[in-house]
């Protein structure tokens, strides 16, 4: 019941995003909130999650949004992980990376050490995992963001 439960908010949150993308007056917030519409969607179908991020990726480029489109990436290359697409992530990850430091987007550099974190954990590859995942932990005690500062932990603690 619970999954059920799950799925349903998830349904509900989408729909609650789907609106958002509806009514979105700039190209730009309508890239993030299907960005945070392919968060969510990743919990319930990652297939659909992976196709919806090609499309956000496409869109971004089309208006040299270097943000969304480094944000693209990363939920790309989080969602190919979960596939156990490891060189499709690793490619999606280089490619935002070189934008994260462009821009010197903090968010951006949290968010990629995390999925490499988990890429590498994924592998059994458990130190270099350690490694993205302190990264992440430093950007998120930057950002003041105590919930992903938590997780940051959590995976740490995980792959050790």
């Amino acid at each position: 019941i619970a999954l059920l439960n799950n799925s349903f908010c998830q349904t509900t949150k989408i729909d609650s995003i789907n609106r958002l993308i509806n009514k979105a007056t700039s190209d730009t917030a309508r890239i993030n909130h299907t960005t945070d519409k392919i968060g969510l969607l990743q919990e319930v179908n990652l297939d659909s999650a992976i196709a919806l991020g090609k499309i956000n990726l496409v869109n971004a480029q089309k208006i040299n949004y270097a943000k969304g489109e480094a944000d693209s990436r990363t939920m790309l290359a989080t969602n190919y992980c979960f596939k156990g697409k490891y060189d499709s992530a690793k490619e999606n990850l280089e490619q935002a990376s070189k934008i994260y430091t462009a821009t010197n987007d903090s968010a951006g550099f949290l968010s990629m050490y995390s999925t490499y974190g988990i890429l590498y954990g994924m592998q059994s590859n458990y130190d270099r995992a350690i490694m993205f995942f302190k990264r992440a932990a430093i950007f998120a005690d930057k950002l003041h963001n105590v919930k992903r500062l938590n997780v940051a932990y959590q995976n740490i603690a995980t792959s050790y």
